[in-house]
């Protein structure tokens, strides 16, 4: 896309009133995804623990918690609220259920915005640089990366949480940054406060069997939709592309995950739209489809579309060590679409054919 063709399709999109936040509606799903999830949480109270519906309520309340998740990543971008402080309180609250501390998350994820595509300036791919730096390659290591990519055990989204979000603050008193670190370890505390109160209240052990599969669970939804975003696509080093894209050019550095919209809409709020959201980072969630749309008119070049689940899917019986080491292998590349055009259901159209 063209610097001229991105301003245009901004200023088209500004008049069809898709960066305006709603605060009626945003509450409204505040609400409603609070009222579920609490809800899950009080059916379980009434099940056998470890029986069937017992799990089924909780990988459904995992998914919940991804919603969360999404709720207070548009509330980080101050765009599910029309006033940063109504975004504030909300991503506090939200920050509650999906165990994340905001602020951090909030800094971390701007600079991943600033410098997606170069991979040793996105704080995101921290692990991949530790990996490759280290060559972290003997039998054993590569052994276990294997088992846990076959199983798909959410342990890469877990470390990231706990290492780079959760430690971030850590590293802010190593800077000097004291009152700033004080600030982000104070929205932690706050994410953490509901759950040491469950503690103190329930007991360890009923905190554990009740609601830890289902953070588990949601660290599963978390990494199966977050993998297909970025995987073989940090393009450049620091060296070689010392400015960060611009963004009209971020759609060749992330994807998107084709889906009918309604899934898209239940499973996660359109957090599917991955390059939508990285081309327009402050249109809020419920307007990516219109986005996307938008692009679809417009004929957009260099646009990544895959389907989900199946391209995440095959990057699980991928080799790890490659995608760690950004070598997207090419059956991989192949599925790898442009922006589809056809109607939903209908296959891709070759390179060809777009």
């Amino acid at each position: 896309m063209t610097p001229q063709q991105y301003r245009s399709l901004r200023k088209q999109l500004a008049q069809q009133g898709l960066f305006q936040a709603e605060n009626g509606f945003g509450l409204l799903v505040v609400a409603l995804e609070t009222v579920f999830f609490l809800g899950g949480l009080l059916l379980l109270s009434q099940l056998s623990p470890w029986s069937g519906p017992f799990v089924l309520t909780q990988i459904v309340l995992g998914s919940s918690i991804f919603r969360f998740f999404v709720l207070m990543h548009d509330c980080g971008h101050y765009s599910l609220f029309k006033t940063r402080k109504l975004n504030n309180l909300m991503g506090l609250w939200t920050s509650m259920f999906c165990v994340t501390p905001l602020l951090a998350w909030r800094e971390i994820h701007f600079e991943h915005h600033k410098w997606v595509g170069i991979k040793d300036r996105d704080p995101t791919a921290a692990g991949l640089i530790t990996f490759e730096q280290k060559q972290q390659h003997s039998r054993p290591t590569v052994a276990l990366l294997r088992l846990i990519w076959i199983c798909r055990l959410p342990l890469p989204a877990i470390l990231f949480t706990v290492n780079v979000l959760w430690g971030y603050p850590a590293r802010l008193f190593k800077q000097g940054e004291h009152r700033h670190a004080l600030q982000v370890l104070g929205s932690g505390l706050i994410a953490l406060a509901p759950h040491a109160l469950a503690i103190g209240y329930w007991g360890w052990h009923a905190y554990a069997t009740c609601f830890l599969p289902i953070l588990l669970a949601s660290f599963v939804w978390y990494e199966a939709i977050n993998l297909t975003h970025h995987a073989g696509l940090y393009t450049w080093s620091a060296q070689e592309h010392p400015e960060p894209l611009a963004l009209y050019e971020q759609q060749t550095v992330s994807r998107s995950c084709h889906m009918p919209t309604w899934v898209s809409t239940l499973l996660c709020y359109h957090f599917n739209l991955h390059a939508e959201h990285h081309l327009f980072p402050v249109i809020p969630w419920h307007h990516l489809p219109a986005v996307r749309q938008a692009l679809q008119d417009m004929e957009v070049d260099n646009y990544i579309d895959v389907r989900f689940p199946g391209f995440n899917n095959a990057l699980r019986r991928a080799d790890p060590v490659g995608i760690l080491l950004n070598r997207l292998p090419p059956a991989l590349q192949a599925m790898q679409k442009p922006l589809l055009r056809s109607s939903p259901g209908l296959p891709y159209p070759s390179r060809s054919e777009a």
